[in-house]
């Protein structure tokens, strides 16, 4: 019997590693699911960058129509967002070839622009809601620094 479970476990975790990264669906369109399943390291950052900026255009209309309900989740699902991009950082940082590749500079130009943004965003809160955007913004401070 604990031989079979062995066994089990062992068909799993090599599924598990043969599909990659789980991706949450509602945090990503199906499509971009799809591609960052089937996308290398460098092209599943070019992917991110376009999140992000969907995410940062989101915030930005919640906060025009004055829906910080709706803003707060949105922060929140833009940093369980910055979890995938901080593990593939982490995983282009420690790749000798990929450190000083285009796409990361561009990559870290554009993560500057969306803190920029967000910290923009934050000042144009109301006192009670500005906490709300600083974990996205500690994140992404931390994977700017990261490249």
């Amino acid at each position: 019997m604990v031989r079979r479970s062995l066994w089990v476990l062992l068909i799993l975790a090599m599924a598990a590693a043969a599909f990659g990264r789980d991706y949450d669906f509602r945090l990503l369109t199906y499509d971009e699911v799809n591609k960052l399943r089937q996308s290398s390291l460098v092209d599943r950052i070019k992917i991110f960058d376009g999140v992000l900026d969907r995410y940062g255009d989101q915030l930005q209309h919640d906060i025009q129509m004055l829906n910080y309900q709706k803003m707060a989740a949105t922060a929140n699902d833009l940093e369980a967002v910055m979890d995938y991009v901080l593990e593939d950082i982490r995983a282009c940082t420690e790749n000798e070839k990929l450190r000083n590749n285009k796409v990361l500079r561009k990559f870290e130009i554009s993560v500057r622009r969306d803190i920029s943004l967000l910290n923009g965003l934050q000042r144009a809160l109301p006192y009670a809601w500005r906490e709300k955007l600083d974990p996205p913004i500690r994140k992404m401070v931390y994977g700017r620094r990261q490249l």
